[in-house]
């Protein structure tokens, strides 16, 4: 349990540090214009060592009452730990929404560690390790949450 406090630590951590910027390039003659949809969007990534496959959801945030039990938007992490998340237009953009990650069956995280990862936090259990680079399935109900607002624009939400 020690290490999932500490996983989640390292990334609240992380989406903290995270900001947005960077510029953009243009099109070259020979490439189609991207269509873009309208609808904002929080865009991030999934990281404790790459987490792939998990669900990747975002509640809103409600004064009084706490978050809400309906997740107005989900998607699901890509090999790379990146996901996007379509926000309804409707949402007045200085809503607090919180942004829930969750692992099931097909979740896996990459080991970020050098030399290995210990998988069950006992260094005294012998050949309990995973390799760096190795994908480590992530037990089911494993959670990792962020929180940020909404906005009228794309914005980033790490996890």
């Amino acid at each position: 349990m020690k290490g999932l406090s500490r996983i989640f630590v390292v990334c609240c951590v992380a989406f903290l540090a995270a900001c947005g910027g960077g510029g953009g390039g243009g099109n070259s003659a020979s490439e189609a214009p991207a269509v873009k949809s309208s609808a904002p969007e929080i865009q991030g990534h999934a990281v404790k060592g790459v987490i792939a496959d998990a669900l990747v959801e975002a509640f809103v945030i409600e004064a009084g009452s706490g978050v809400s039990d309906v997740p107005i938007a989900s998607t699901r992490t890509n090999d790379n730990g990146a996901f996007t998340l379509n926000v309804p237009e409707s949402l007045p953009s200085t809503t607090p929404l919180l942004l829930k990650l969750r692992s099931d069956f097909p979740t896996q995280m990459r080991c970020d560690l050098t030399p290995s990862c210990d998988l069950d936090g006992d260094p005294l259990t012998a050949g309990d390790v995973a390799q760096f680079g190795d994908w480590i399935p992530l037990p089911t109900g494993f959670e990792l949450r962020a929180v940020v607002l909404s906005s009228e624009q794309s914005k980033l939400g790490n996890i």
